[in-house]
């Protein structure tokens, strides 16, 4: 099986700045709004997933949560800890999360979980549905495709993502346990015909 994500990691060590420029462009407001409102509170404690540089820590930390972020990416994680003072980022691969069954009170999992291949997903869903308590409120989203997309970095460095479908992933959510309360298909932003996937699920 290809390690994907010792590739990735170097990618986005070597793109941390770009990636933060690229990530900072977008306008993430309807999804932090539906978050807030599945989340039905405005306390708690969240686990954001592939955290990169602390776009989305930070908003949900101003939202007032107490955020844990997770990524694998150094220079990520540096950027991060400028920009989401008021998170806590952890150097943590989320297909083994060093937290204790029933952590936290929801999950951010944005443009990350498609950064392992494919028989990884499962196991990192199920690492999700494991620290969240009873009654959690999580977010997923993924780019709608069908195979494995390869991005050249440089010479030496590519990124590689999986691609799913909608009912690829809704189906192994429902399987691991999550209800799922929403979904979405969106257009990208900024490029014309890339759709995302995005899932709001509960933990019951």
């Amino acid at each position: 099986m290809p390690d994907i994500t010792k590739a990735n990691i170097q990618a986005y060590d070597k793109t941390a700045k770009e990636y933060d420029e690229w990530a900072n462009s977008y306008n993430m407001q309807s999804a932090y709004e539906q978050f807030r409102e599945y989340m039905d509170k405005t306390e708690g404690v969240i686990i954001d997933v592939g955290s990169g540089t602390g776009r989305d820590a930070r908003a949900l930390t101003d939202s007032g949560y107490e955020v844990h972020g997770v990524d694998l990416s150094d220079n990520m994680l540096q950027i991060a800890k400028i920009k989401a003072r008021n998170a806590t980022f952890h150097k943590m691969d989320f297909r083994h999360l060093e937290f204790d069954d029933n952590h936290f009170d929801g999950f951010w999992a944005n443009a990350s979980l498609f950064l392992v291949v494919r028989p990884e997903l499962e196991e990192s869903i199920k690492e999700l549905y494991r620290v969240t308590r009873k009654g959690g409120t999580g977010y997923l989203s993924f780019e709608e495709g069908e195979g494995l997309k390869i991005k050249e970095v440089d010479k030496e460095t590519k990124k590689q993502q999986e691609l799913y479908s909608y009912s690829e992933v809704r189906d192994l959510l429902k399987e691991v346990g999550f209800r799922v309360l929403m979904t979405e298909r969106k257009e990208d932003q900024k490029r014309k015909g890339l759709f995302w996937l995005r899932y709001f699920v509960r933990k019951v």
